[in-house]
């Protein structure tokens, strides 16, 4: 699965319901935006990303991630604001991946 999740992701928030998150591969088409989310997950497990600010330009992050179980992301940011997350993956192929948030414990 880990190959599966590499490379550049952009939010596609128009599917999305509760918890689930749907992203696509960077490039595929979308709808207008004013932000959208982005995470570019490295194969040394660098992390790269990038959310809406308050202006609605995007502000860089930067962390690493990990599969913790065969279906758990974890995405740790190194801005403690943003700090860990946690997702199930519920779908992952070659232009769709779909993650679950975990409930803090």
């Amino acid at each position: 699965m880990r190959a599966s999740l590499e490379g550049e992701w952009i939010h596609r928030h128009e599917e999305d319901s509760g918890a689930r998150q749907v992203f696509v591969r960077a490039g595929a088409p979308l709808p207008p935006s004013r932000g959208r989310r982005r995470l570019a997950l490295g194969a040394g497990g660098a992390l790269e990303g990038s959310v809406p600010g308050r202006t609605d330009a995007p502000e860089a992050l930067r962390g690493s991630w990990s599969l913790a179980a065969p279906d758990l992301l974890r995405l740790v940011w190194a801005t403690p604001e943003v700090g860990e997350e946690r997702f199930r993956v519920e779908e992952a192929d070659v232009g769709r991946l779909v993650l679950v948030r975990v409930a803090e414990r």
